[in-house]
This record gives C-alpha cells, structure tokens and sequence, in this order.
C-alpha cells in the first residue's frame, strides 16, 4: 500500500494535460465476453419479481467494453433501455469529483497535505484545532466521518443551500472521529474544486474530468439529462395494482450537488471504469496523474471492524470504499435515490471493472446486488459461499407477492402525510403560502384536498396533528427525525411556524 507521505511527493510535481474530445471506444455486447455467458438471460427473467423496469450494464475487462440495455425507461413502458441510455448516478458522481481534485493536484495547483482553510477559510467546526488540521487528504478519504444532516439534506432535497447556510451549520456538526461514509467531504471538495480552478465544480467536472477522458452521455445537468431523447424516468411500481408511475420526490437541477450531481449512460460509465483502471489515461491523454488515480482504490482509511458478509468492506479509497471478494480485492461506490439505483464496481488486480445503473429504488436495490455479485462470481472466478443470492431474494420476495404481507419491508414512498382541517383553528387557506428562515430557506404551505401540504423549498415532507390541541403539528425534521412545530397566530393572522428541532433547537420561520 503506498504511503501518503510518498503520494504526496508523487504529487508535486506539475503533470501536463491535454484535454482534446476523442473518439472513445464503442462497447460490444456483453454476450461477446465468454465469461458472462447466461448472465442476462438470468437476470432479465427476474427484472419484473424484483421490480425493475430498466437497466444498464457495461463490464470492462482488459481495456475492453462490453455493454447492453435491459427493460424500459419510461412510464408506458414503451422505450428500450439502450447502453447509452442516460441515469441519474447519485454518488457515484463522488468519483469524478475525487479525480477533479486529482487533476488540480497534477497541475500543482493543490495538495494532497493542503489543510482544507488554506483553501476555503471559511470551513470551520465546533472544535477550531480539528477544523485548522483537516486536509484535502481527509475528505477524499472520509476519514474523519464528518456528518452534517442539515447542510447534506439542503443540497440534495430542498434545492435552497447557499454557502452561507452550508458554512453556518458545518459549525454544529458532531466532532469527527472515525471513517464514516457522508457526502459533506465531497460537498466541500465540490468547494474546494471551485475556489482553486475558479470553475464551479458542475462545469470543472464536465471540461476538465468527463471530456478529457472521451465521455459524452454524461452531465451535471438534471434538466439536460431528461431533454435527452435516450434517458430514463425514475419509476416505482404500485404493490397493490402493479402499475409504475413516476416518483414524486424528483431530482432538479437545483439538489444536483457535488457529492450526487451527475447523470450518465452504462456506456460511458464503461468507458470511465477503463480510464481509472488505466491510471486515469484515455488513449495516450493522461486525465489526472497516473499514481494518484491508482491509488484511489488503496486503503487510506481502515475501519475499525470489517463490513459485510459477503462483501467484505474494510475501509475507504479515495471516495470508494475498499474491501474483499473471496479475498480478491475490490473498490465500489455505489449510488441510491428515489426511482434510482446504481453500482460502480472496480477490481484492479484483475483489470476489470463493471457498472450496474437502474431507474427504480426499493426492491430495485435487491437486484443490483444480484448482478454485483454474479459479475463478482465470474470475473473473479469464485462462487459466493452464502449460495446462490438471486434464489434466496426470489423465493422471498415471490412469497411476498402472493400473500401481499410487506410488513419486512419499508413503506412505499409517495405523497407526504398531510395536516387535516380538524387540527386547525383557522380555514386551512389562511395558512397558506410561504415562510422563510435566514439559514434554512423556505417553508411552503399550500392547500391539498382541504389539508395543508408542507415542503422545506423542493422537499415535500410528512406533518400530523398533535392531538386535542389545535395548530400544533410534528413535521419531518430538516435534520433527522421528527420535529415539534406550531403556527405563530395573532389577531386571526397566521405571521409564521417555530419548528423545535431535536438537535437545532427553536428554528422562527416568519411569513
């Protein structure tokens, strides 16, 4: 394992790039690698048990990419996933990010030793010693698990973060200690990307990362992505009547951020894979230094105790996490939101790699680990000792289907529990509209069917009545958990909502 005090002198020095669009290799079929033969014969026969209206799946193995579609990508089940078929890839952005910074590195414009406060002085915790040693090194490993649920939740459902509202409650995180997975590290290397290439990191990772390395079915843009003509809706399925529909809780642009902002096609995620397993060249153009790329899959920071039963998680890389497969060494990040799944697989030692993207979550998820674990089985050439997991989710889940008993599994996501008229004082139109927090953003209250509907900006989130006491409510906490609210009214006129927060304290939203 390479020492970080060697990779930081393997990064000093200036790395020349040239970063010119090229004509990067077209993928074959996934039937044309031997070893994957009945593979997705096996898993299409299982899409509709587990839920799954489309995927895509790109392998690559020494330098080569094999790809296909599966299912449908939209609502009417009418368009073919094809492998170029764009997905929203949720964390798996957290790669390209880390080779942005990488590349900023190579050209001696950062280092790996940097304190994060030489380069965004206004990074601070609650404790100043911890915040003034922290390193660029640090949050690329995840190394200190630092959590910060409100700042995380403003930029990937509300849409209204701004970076005074982001530094504001990095000051109230918990003090970091230990490895732990988050995506505040890469939302301030988002930063940190940024403040040093004077790009904001949506366009940097787009010239300087996805174009250099010969991809383009790739954006930063939710909007770009679903102007596409070849690109997937995120669905779920109705468990009672089986039909999909679109999810409700969407991504925009505005919650695309720098730790799960990216959309891309399996195609181009192949094409990704073979650039990392390369040490980051794209047919002779270097993206980021080649040391650097190859040390994002070794162990930077360890966990206490080894994850996993089958996959056996043992620490972090640099945004992957690092572990074994039948003790065959493997780096993944995987990526989950609603209406999407997704898994990027690399396993350097054999020079292959796969990507496995999905337009629906909840059981969804179970079939990603299906296809994981059989693409493990046959480029490592060992079988999963647990047995066959595709026959143990199948007999389960078709159990689950034929008596309708979902009590194992979490509740479908869909519209938001809503306040009813009876727990209010006032028509429930005068409590309409919008109130506002300094470092929050926007509560909006509207009218559904006669009950008031909650959203923190983008997202809609559940509210109940207190019982016996009027204008009271909990509502789903900006933070974790449930918070205690209530309507500010005076003279008949609602002038605002307080939300006591667990953990944030009394938080006055004023009309």
């Amino acid at each position: 394992m390479r020492t970080r005090s060697r990779l930081f002198a393997l990064a000093a020095g200036a790395l020349a790039l040239a970063a010119p669009l090229f004509a990067a290799p077209e993928p074959r079929a996934l039937k044309d690698l031997p070893a994957l033969e009945g593979l997705p014969e096996r898993w299409e026969g299982v899409m509709d048990l587990f839920d799954v209206p489309g995927m895509g799946v790109a392998v690559v193995k020494d330098g080569r990419i094999y790809a296909q579609g599966f299912g449908k990508r939209d609502q009417g089940m009418s368009k073919p996933v094809t492998p170029d078929t764009m997905f929203y890839v949720a964390s798996v952005t957290k790669t390209f990010n880390a080779v942005g910074v990488l590349r900023l590195i190579g050209e001696g414009k950062l280092s790996l030793s940097d304190p994060v406060q030489k380069r965004l002085p206004a990074f601070a915790l609650p404790d100043s010693e911890t915040a003034a040693r922290l390193t660029i090194d640090d949050m690329l490993s995840f190394r200190q698990g630092i959590m910060c649920d409100p700042a995380a939740n403003m930029e990937s459902l509300t849409g209204e973060i701004t970076d005074a509202r982001f530094w504001h409650w990095m000051q109230g995180v918990a003090q970091p200690s230990t490895p732990r997975y988050s995506n505040i590290p890469f939302s301030v290397l988002g930063r940190v990307i940024g403040a040093v290439s004077g790009k904001a990191w949506k366009q940097y990772l787009i010239d300087e990362v996805a174009r250099p390395a010969g991809l383009t079915r790739v954006t930063t843009s939710i909007a770009t992505m679903e102007a596409d003509p070849d690109h997937a809706d995120p669905l779920q399925r109705d468990r009672k009547t089986g039909a999909w529909s679109l999810v409700t809780a969407r991504k925009t642009d505005a919650t695309m951020h720098a730790a799960g902002g990216m959309a891309m096609s399996a195609a181009d995620g192949g094409r990704w894979l073979r650039v990392l397993l390369a040490g980051g060249n794209a047919d002779g153009k270097q993206v980021a230094p080649e040391a650097l790329v190859r040390a994002m899959t070794d162990m930077h920071a360890r966990f206490e105790k080894p994850r996993g039963a089958i996959r056996i998680g043992r620490g972090f890389g640099y945004a992957w996490e690092v572990g074994t497969f039948n003790d065959h060494r493997y780096a993944s990040r995987g990526g989950d939101f609603p209406g999407w799944a997704a898994a990027c697989v690399m396993l350097p030692d054999h020079n292959a790699g796969f990507i496995v993207l999905m337009n629906s979550g909840e059981l969804a998820s179970g079939m990603r680990d299906v296809v994981s674990i059989d693409l493990l089985e046959r480029i490592t050439g060992t079988r999963n000792p647990k047995g066959d997991i595709l026959e143990q989710y199948a007999a389960q889940l078709r159990k689950t289907k034929e008596t309708g008993d979902w009590s194992g599994f979490p509740p479908q996501p869909g519209a938001p529990d809503r306040l009813a008229g009876a727990s209010l004082s006032l028509p429930p139109a005068k409590y309409a509209g919008e109130y506002r927090h300094p470092m929050i953003g926007t509560l909006r209250v509207r009218v559904v069917d006669g009950a008031l509907e909650f959203a923190f900006g983008q997202w809609a989130v559940d509210a109940k009545g207190e019982d016996a006491v009027q204008d009271a409510f909990s509502i789903t906490s900006i933070a974790d958990g449930t918070a205690k609210a209530s309507f500010v009214i005076e003279g008949g006129v609602v002038k605002g909502v307080t939300v006591t927060e667990p953990a944030l304290g009394m938080l006055n939203f004023t009309r």
